[in-house]
């Protein structure tokens, strides 16, 4: 992983991370966000965070839209819903330091964050996705892809985040 991180960074070509294995017994997302700043930088911003570790992995948080995606087991459907009560905190901090990153690469919304006003959906993901470009900041998603849970939302990121073969130079 260092060393396909040091070639991107030498060809400027933009990324994301995908935490997988959350299902795993010892698993833990808090750990691999630190170590993945230390040894990549502050500029990991997650956009999901787990519900539940180990034999508890229930679903992801979507730090930007803030809901709640449950995935059924047995089942290729997603539930969507509004954050448990005890993932409110956490979801909030990490929502908080995404905003801190987008902000910090945008002067518009940096502005407006400033001021203390809530940075709006759109506008983050705008913001995320022109960062992304500019490999300012690189999008974290966690899952568990022999479950298939949280894959899709990898897919949204990948979608939403990295850029079309027009936004790049050659």
């Amino acid at each position: 992983t260092t060393k396909l991180w040091r070639e991107a960074e030498d060809m400027r070509l933009s990324r994301a991370v995908f935490i997988n294995h959350i299902d795993r017994e010892n698993a833990d997302f808090d750990t691999a966000m630190a170590l993945l700043h230390a040894r990549f930088g502050s500029r990991l911003g997650p956009v999901t965070i787990p519900i539940g570790v180990d034999k508890d992995f229930e679903g992801v948080i979507d730090i930007i839209r803030m809901k709640a995606r449950y995935f059924d087991a047995g089942s290729e459907k997603e539930r969507i819903e509004e954050i448990p009560p005890e993932y409110a905190d956490a979801a909030q901090a990490a929502r908080d330091k995404l905003c801190d990153l987008v902000a910090e690469a945008d002067d518009d919304l940096m502005m407006k964050y400033l001021d203390g006003e809530e940075l709006t959906k759109g506008e983050i993901k705008a913001a995320l996705r022109k960062a992304t470009i500019s490999n300012e900041i690189v999008p974290v998603v966690c899952g568990s892809s022999y479950k298939n849970r949280g894959v899709q939302k990898l897919l949204d990121a990948i979608v939403d985040y990295m850029p079309a073969p027009t936004d790049v130079a050659a």
